[in-house]
Order: structure tokens, then C-alpha cells, then sequence
């Protein structure tokens, strides 16, 4: 019985963790306009910002 209570607090704490980090991304996004690929294919860019760290990532 106790393996299967700290083995439950353990995946809620992973849960918990999971959806913090959703949150952060979701606040920490900012858009930065309109583009196009290579392709021509057109979309919208996305800074996400931790930081420091700045990943940009474009969506179709």
C-alpha cells in the first residue's frame, strides 16, 4: 500500500510539474508577425522567451 501511495504523490508531482511548464510557455510567448518559407507557404512566428533564451519557432 505504500509503494502505491508514493507512487501516486510521485506521478501527481510530475502532473503538477508538466502543467507549471505549460503555463510558463504559454505566458512567456509573444508573437512576432507574419512570414513566409522558402516554400512560400505563409504563417506566423513565435518567440518563446526563458530569460535569456529566446527559441523562435514559425507555425503554418
Amino acid at each position: 500500500m505504500k509503494k502505491i501511495l508514493i507512487a501516486a504523490a510521485g506521478l501527481a508531482l510530475a502532473a503538477l510539474a508538466f502543467c507549471a511548464g505549460c503555463r510558463v510557455t504559454m505566458l512567456s510567448a509573444v508573437p512576432v508577425g507574419e512570414g513566409r518559407t522558402l516554400n512560400n507557404e505563409t504563417g506566423y512566428v513565435i518567440s518563446y522567451r526563458y530569460g535569456s533564451l529566446w527559441f523562435n519557432e514559425f507555425y503554418s
